[in-house]
């Protein structure tokens, strides 16, 4: 047992009078050893027939958690220089953003009412946007004073550069190019631009083509690289770490029966596709939504939005893509 062959881990001989359990007690000793040692190799267990549970073993413990607690999320976000997660899109964007919200007040488990167009506490901005210009929220400014201490930015007195800040600015069609200006000025015109940058947006231009669905797809495609190259210019020194949320898997049953000739899970994977091409190269990090709404589409009430567990999911996606 105490031998080793080259590999950083110590080598578990087979013998015919050994038991499975002894076997398997004595390899995953072994392979507890080995990772308190920090082992640098992947040691192949097969040598060891009765083992096969050692092999689940080794795999558990490669894995990462599927989701942080409250207090790793606030510490890994407090670590990005400056603390601040913008936010940058529609309404899959928003929420998400009260998602987190939500986890850092330790109420993961009851849906913020943030996810409603209609909520409006503490709005930083109302305004009218296109296509039926009317009157909505159009930005949200969050500070974080503790765990279980997230507070309308407005609502209480906070000093010092290291408090943790969550921010909120819609963007519904990406050919919004007027709302676009002064959003990315915040950002430029900032001596510390955010660390954090989550985007998302192509659900407004999918259900409000630009004539047909094939020309609004191209426009989509077209605005969208020109969005891009803008946001490189907005950030020439230090740009932060950019995160882009697919569409999701539309709930076609679950739409209105004017939204179905234009919406439909089919046409959001040819939108998830396209910007895909354009978003990797840019060094920018996809979470994918598409997967988890595909799988549980009872859990939207209206076809395109997934309040509860399946969006505080993304949220946790994209902890883990930041944090893990």
């Amino acid at each position: 047992l105490g031998s080793s062959h080259g590999f950083g881990a110590p080598w578990i001989p087979w013998m015919p009078w050994m038991s499975w359990r002894r076997c398997l007690h004595l390899a995953a000793t072994g392979l507890l050893i080995w990772l308190t040692l920090g082992g640098v190799k992947r040691r192949n267990l097969s040598t060891c027939p009765g083992c096969e549970g050692v092999k689940e073993l080794a795999s558990i413990a490669r894995e990462k958690p599927t989701r942080l607690s409250a207090a790793e999320a606030l510490e890994c976000l407090q670590r990005t220089e400056p603390p601040w997660l913008y936010a940058f899109g529609d309404s899959l964007s928003r929420g998400v953003f009260f998602d987190i919200i939500s986890l850092l007040n330790g109420t993961e488990n009851v849906t913020h009412p943030g996810h409603s167009a209609n909520f409006s506490a503490h709005c930083t901005i109302l305004e009218k946007r296109p296509p039926t210009n009317r009157t909505k929220c159009g930005g949200f400014d969050y500070v974080v004073l503790g765990q279980g201490g997230v507070y309308p930015a407005d609502s209480v007195h906070h000093t010092g550069s290291r408090r943790l800040r969550l921010t909120f600015r819609l963007k519904t069609f990406t050919s919004d190019t007027a709302f676009d200006a002064p959003s990315l000025h915040v950002l430029s015109a900032n001596s510390q631009p955010p660390s954090i940058l989550l985007m998302s947006f192509g659900l407004w231009d999918m259900q409000y083509p630009q004539g047909s669905p094939e020309e609004g797809l191209r426009s989509f495609q077209q605005h969208l690289s020109a969005f891009l190259d803008t946001l490189q210019q907005t950030f020439p020194v230090k740009r932060p770490r950019i995160f882009w949320l697919t569409l999701t898997a539309v709930a076609s049953s679950k739409l209105p029966v004017w939204k179905r000739p234009l919406l439909s899970p089919q046409m959001a994977k040819r939108y998830n596709d396209l910007s895909e091409q354009l978003l990797r190269p840019r060094g920018i990090e996809l979470i994918d939504t598409f997967t988890s709404s595909q799988q549980h589409p009872e859990e939207s009430k209206d076809g395109v939005h997934f309040p509860g567990k399946v969006s505080m999911g993304f949220a946790h996606q994209l902890l883990r893509a930041l944090c893990l």
